[in-house]
């Protein structure tokens, strides 16, 4: 795709400077109207951007208003003031939609405008309450520019806080993603679903990227449907500290928010010479229960979050054999993250890669934060501690009760739910002798503690062949092990 100078910049810069920028490149003869070779536009991407003020100045140097295909009212609420506003409405179409598909009174929540939002409101159809592009309702439009007092009237109006587009998308993930923290307080405050889930390769896979000025490789997603929640869209600290206190789990956040949380980002950098890659650059089991080790490549590897074949370009010597065992790594899918008093985490197992790849592995390792830059790990026996992924970790009393694995095929026995103990006292790991209903061999599941039983649902079930989904909810009594399959959840 190709820009030029001046629509890079609207991409590029930085929001103190960019206003200056543009104003040079305006200065120096650049075309306010050039677009890539996707359509876009200097115009169109100011506003998206929110930034009126550079959209007012690309107007002043002759950009086409056109491209966003406004109507006297879309210009009324954008540029002028409320008296234009009545004068366009008389004669106005309130189910005009711009190029990004909104009418007028979405245009307006926005712009985050409330009295032009109130004004247009009651002019409105219902359908014209909702973007055209994934039927995203008015909250959700809102609460994607962080327009929090709009937010907060449409809450006071009557519109629903969990009402999603056609895919699932709702505000909170849309304020969560694009990192509005008072959005997102908001919406918490007033019911927010932080379980609700987008369909985002339904999404992607409903996308015209011509359309939309994007790359058509946008279209070449996996097969199998992915999901994503207010917490695996958040890359801020700050909200995913205000999901976890409304019920977000911390092993759904993304790896670098994480090492944020567990203060992983505050390791000292580690001087990992040839000799250390070569004695640590593995996964090794303990002969202990536990069994610490002191590893500064896996340190390393924690403060960084790099993938096991960055780490190997970084510190290894010549081309990787693969015919070696994987790179030891803390780039993880199915770790689960347990948070302590006093800001002590502990992060448990999960897995690097997938099957296909050289460096995959299934690990069986803890490592415990401070949430002040360090961190000791724990190995084990297989036999104590089997390498476990997409399992659940529920914090019960002075013990992590770890529930399911996916594990290796080879592993992976019919009927039986794997159950294990880790003790907070010494990092200690025993089996969980269980008896009664149990779910199977389950995975990617979840759990929360109910009185002195933790229920378990959703999730995978190994049939001996597949994965299945789980049938119902069940809760394990931690005290005795006994299962009890649930009639409702």
């Amino acid at each position: 795709m190709t820009y030029s100078p001046l629509l890079r910049s609207l991409f590029d810069e930085p929001d103190d400077t960019l206003y200056a920028v543009v104003e040079e490149h305006l200065a120096n003869g650049q075309d306010p109207n050039a677009a890539s070779s996707y359509g876009e536009t200097p115009l169109k991407q100011a506003y998206r951007c929110g930034r009126m003020d550079v959209f007012s100045l690309l107007l002043e140097h002759g950009a086409d208003l056109s491209a966003m295909r406004w109507g006297p009212l879309h210009r009324a609420v954008a540029l002028g003031d409320m008296e234009e506003l009545q004068d366009a409405a008389k004669a106005g179409d309130m189910s005009a939609r711009d190029v990004l598909r909104l009418t007028p009174f979405l245009l307006a929540c926005e712009m985050g405008d409330v009295e032009k939002a109130a004004y247009l409101l009651p002019l409105t159809k219902q359908e014209d309450r909702y973007s055209s592009y994934h039927r995203k309702p008015a909250l959700t439009v809102a609460a994607w520019k962080g327009r929090a007092e709009v937010v907060r009237w449409l809450l006071a109006n009557g519109f629903d806080v969990n009402e999603t587009d056609e895919f699932g998308g709702t505000a909170l993930i849309a304020a969560a993603e694009m990192d509005q923290a008072e959005t997102v307080n908001i919406l918490l405050e007033s019911g927010a679903d932080i379980e609700a889930k987008y369909n985002l390769s339904a999404a992607v896979k409903n996308i015209n990227p011509t359309e939309w000025g994007l790359s058509p490789s946008l279209k070449a997603v996996e097969e199998r449907e992915s999901f994503e929640t207010a917490a695996s869209k958040t890359g801020g600290v700050e909200i995913a500290r205000l999901l976890i206190w409304a019920g977000a789990q911390p092993h759904d956040f993304d790896n670098d928010v994480l090492r944020e949380l567990t203060g992983a980002a505050l390791i000292p950098r580690q001087k990992i010479t040839p000799e250390i890659f070569e004695a640590q650059a593995h996964q090794r089991f303990g002969v202990l229960n536990p069994e610490p080790v002191t590893c500064e490549f896996w340190m390393e590897m924690v403060r960084t979050g790099m993938s096991a074949y960055s780490g190997y370009e970084v510190h290894g010597d010549g081309p990787q054999s693969y015919g070696e065992s994987p790179i030891w790594c803390f780039d993880r899918f199915g770790m689960s993250t347990t948070e302590l008093p006093g800001n002590v985490w502990v992060q448990i197992a999960g897995e690097h890669e997938d099957y296909y790849d050289p460096d995959f592995c299934i690990y069986n390792d803890v490592v415990v934060h401070d949430g002040k830059g360090n961190a000791q790990f724990y190995v084990y026996p297989r036999e104590v501690f089997p390498p476990t992924d997409f399992h659940t970790a529920t914090l019960v009393e002075d013990a992590i009760i770890l529930i399911g694995n996916l594990g290796y095929v080879e592993s992976r026995p019919t009927g039986r739910t794997q159950v294990l103990r880790l003790n907070l006292k010494d990092f200690s790991i025993d089996r969980i002798e269980t008896s009664g209903e149990t779910p199977g061999w389950i995975s990617r599941h979840r759990a929360r503690l109910n009185g002195n039983r933790i229920v378990v649902w959703g999730g995978k079930v190994w049939d001996g062949s597949d994965y299945v989904a789980m049938d119902g909810a069940y809760a394990l009594s931690w005290a005795t092990g006994i299962w009890e399959k649930l009639d409702r959840e």
